[in-house]
């Protein structure tokens, strides 16, 4: 059996159409990879899934419990974020590595919230919370 020819023009074609991005999906498994200022490189395969709306509601109940009882709105921006990625990632982190497993732990907060950003990437994509990159405007100023 011959293999067909594709022509120059649709093979350009294919190659310009968009993938299809693994963040659609409803759980996205992710390489994770963080060098913290001691030089110590923190890295493992993760597996988020998008919350239900229970599970939401439990992330949001956990994100006031690590407040201590103390109003989330009185807390400064950044523990609020803490506080917020923790509590989701709970709930949210189906696989992931065996330095992760209980992220609070941990001593560094910026890895932690830069892990939370990786996490929070899927969820944004995943319910269009940021405008889709047009690789046809990629590096245009305005």
């Amino acid at each position: 059996m011959k293999t067909p020819v594709v022509s120059g023009e649709a093979e350009a074609e294919a190659e310009a159409a968009p993938k299809a991005d693994p963040r659609d999906s409803e759980r996205w498994t992710f390489q994770f990879e963080y060098k913290d200022p001691r030089g110590k490189v923190w890295s493992g395969t993760f597996t988020n899934k998008i919350l239900t709306v229970a599970e939401q509601q439990a992330a949001n109940a956990l994100t006031g419990r690590f407040a201590g009882g103390v109003p989330v709105e009185a807390l400064e921006p950044g523990a609020r974020e803490l506080n917020a990625g923790l509590a989701h990632m709970t709930y949210s982190l189906e696989e992931s590595a065996e330095w992760a497993k209980d992220l609070r732990a941990l001593h560094d907060t910026s890895l932690v919230l830069s892990l939370w950003t990786k996490v929070w990437s899927h969820e944004a994509h995943y319910f269009r919370l940021i405008p889709a990159e047009d690789p046809s405007k990629a590096g245009a100023s305005e």
